[in-house]
């Protein structure tokens, strides 16, 4: 199983206040990244017993020429522009930027399910998806409702040879009930 969070306005949500200082915050990982993980154990039914995680900063941190001085208290209303693109282009980043801007887990849970867990504060798009394989075929869910995106739940469960998009079965979000 596995769940990749795509976060593609990262820079201005999250490293242009105090999100982006490692003293101020318990990291991405566990302040945005915790629902993930939990929503992984819930699927698969287990725990982790065996983690094995590494993250950098390879986007926010090398760019101190982008970086403003001492700030007050700011708002994302005040520096949010869904124009602003590559992430290179973004200015007024806070005077310190430590934390990371992409991890990922690794874990075997105490029921034997392997997971992984991405998550990516520079990438163009803005979404979330989980994943699970077992051995009568696979099960993913591609839109999550942000920005209109329709939730769907795809299905695979015939053999085949190469990638083929459309799925053996299609639920919308008025197929299916959630707790």
């Amino acid at each position: 199983m596995w769940c990749r969070h795509f976060v593609g306005h990262g820079g201005d949500y999250y490293f242009k206040d105090w999100h982006a200082e490692r003293d101020r915050t318990t990291g991405l990982l566990l302040q945005e990244g915790a629902h993930d993980l939990d929503a992984i154990h819930w699927l698969a039914g287990g725990t982790a017993r065996t983690v094995t995680a590494l993250g950098d900063l390879a986007v926010y941190g090398a760019n101190a020429h982008r970086r403003s001085g001492p700030q007050g208290p700011r708002r994302v209303q005040d520096w949010f522009d869904e124009g602003v693109w590559p992430p290179s282009a973004l200015r007024d980043l806070n005077p310190v930027v430590d934390v990371e801007d992409i991890t990922m887990v690794l874990t075997r849970l105490d029921n034997g399910v392997l997971t992984s867990y991405q998550q990516c504060r520079f990438t163009p798009d803005y979404w979330r998806n989980h994943t699970v394989i077992g051995d009568e075929g696979r099960i993913e869910n591609l839109g999550d409702g942000i920005e209109g995106d329709p939730p769907v739940v795809k299905v695979w469960n015939r053999r085949r040879s190469g990638y083929r998009p459309e799925a053996d079965r299609t639920l919308d979000a008025g197929t299916f009930d959630t707790p």
